[in-house]
């Protein structure tokens, strides 16, 4: 059987379905909700109207009782009565009563008006519902029509285009899926429509070449993790060398401080010895756990009223000594405004100009250091504040400057035995 009929028989049959459905289950339930939604509405207003009226029910103001109540019932056609009564039940509005016992589908409703728990009056409202319930019939029947209608023109029209249009790139699609499946990726499926089998047939052509870019991506992936893998085993050999060293003169200078015979200087020299490994391995243990904080993102910034050239002094009195056993100059100079302080971490800060100090006079074989600072900009109570270390090292070649400030790594592996270090200072600053 062609797709056409077949789409012809399947709406024909949905369509009729639908029909019983709508009568037999939807149009009970419509009416029923439609009718519970205008209940609703009407109950508002009700309750708007006890509102209005129960200032002058306090003030027994009977004729702007009479008045609202007049023009509302006035402006509300389906209303066919509303009456007003007092606690005791005594008729306040309207002057006669009227007779709805003739309304076939009518709708009761009452709102009691209280005023802190006291009971003060009830409002009793009939409504005709007649009119809707007609109307929303009528809307049901006509909406029934129009999708029976509208189902069959567009089952005529669906069934004759897939017949005509679909019928044929189907089959070009089932040809390009079996050649994929073969292996075959080096015939696309030639289809430049927009619809939905054009846009299958370029998912089969995508398929294809993503099949073929994943397989490149896998290697790469392979690649690098191989190369993760390799940077971090040279950063543990490396961790194990700089952890043993101060280890081994910790250990070392312990031994001979036992040895008998000792006299003060050598104690002194041994003690010194200690002393200065200790503090290495105290500097690498804690870059060591900045670094895991870093990771974990827990390494908090704890800012406080601070001058920068106090901190700028205090890098330059720290590392001074250092710069000159190796004749380096080190100067440093504060250029923003004088006496100002900023809200900043200065052991943070200390920590960054610290690392890139020492990186300065670790690699600097003569020339200068030179630390400073200025204030860029100020916005209100806020200010962005530059940190430059400028030095006369031999620089860093633009192929390995993207592996400056990444954990684990150092831009030359060869020199790290005659620098030292671990490839963890950098990347601690850039993270700061």
């Amino acid at each position: 059987m062609k797709i056409r009929r077949k789409i012809a028989y399947i709406l024909a049959a949905a369509c009729l379905v639908g029909d019983a459905m709508i009568i037999t289950l939807w149009q009970p339930w419509y009416l029923k909700q439609s009718l519970a939604r205008e209940q609703l509405v009407m109950q508002g207003h009700l309750v708007t109207l006890g509102d209005a009226v129960t200032p002058y029910l306090l003030q027994n103001q009977l004729a702007a009782i009479h008045e609202i109540l007049d023009t509302t019932l006035a402006r509300q056609t389906e209303w066919r009565s509303l009456e007003l009564r007092d606690s005791s039940g005594q008729l306040i509005y309207p002057l006669d009563i009227v007779d709805t016992r003739g309304l076939a589908q009518a709708l009761h409703l009452t709102y009691v008006i209280e005023l802190r728990h006291a009971r003060l009056a009830t409002l009793a409202l009939v409504v005709d519902q007649s009119g809707q319930i007609a109307a929303l019939k009528r809307n049901i029947w006509m909406t029934l029509a129009f999708v029976t209608l509208g189902v069959a023109l567009v089952g005529l029209f669906i069934g004759t285009t897939l017949e005509i249009v679909v019928g044929r790139r189907a089959r070009a699609l089932v040809a390009g899926a079996e050649r994929i499946a073969r292996g075959d990726h080096g015939h696309p499926i030639a289809d430049a429509s927009e619809d939905e089998i054009g846009q299958v047939a370029r998912a089969f052509d995508d398929m294809s070449d993503a099949i073929a870019a994943n397989e490149k991506q896998l290697i790469e992936a392979r690649l690098a993790a191989e190369n993760s893998n390799l940077a971090k085993s040279a950063f543990l050999a490396n961790m194990s060398h700089e952890i043993r060293t101060p280890m081994n003169g910790i250990l070392g200078m312990a031994q001979l401080l036992l040895m008998p015979g000792l006299n003060a200087r050598e104690r002194d020299d041994y003690a010194r010895t200690i002393l200065g490994s200790g503090q290495s391995l105290l500097a690498l243990l804690n870059d060591i756990l900045d670094l895991s904080k870093v990771e974990a993102g827990h390494l908090d910034i704890e800012p406080e009223a601070v001058l920068p050239g106090d901190i700028l002094r205090d890098i330059e009195a720290l590392y001074a000594q250092g710069a000159q056993q190796k004749g380096l100059s080190l100067v440093s100079a504060w250029s923003g405004p004088g006496g100002q302080h900023y809200a900043l971490d200065p052991q943070r800060l200390r920590q960054m100009l610290g690392n890139l100090v020492g990186n300065a006079i670790k690699f600097c074989a003569q020339g200068a250091i030179r630390v400073e600072g200025r204030e860029v900009a100020v916005h209100g109570e806020h200010a962005m504040l530059e940190f430059t270390v400028t030095d006369s090292g031999p620089g860093i070649a633009r192929d390995k400057q993207d592996l400056l400030f990444k954990p684990f790594s150092q831009v030359d592996s060869s020199i790290t035995r005659k620098y030292g270090g671990t490839g963890l200072g950098l990347s601690i600053v850039r993270s700061l």
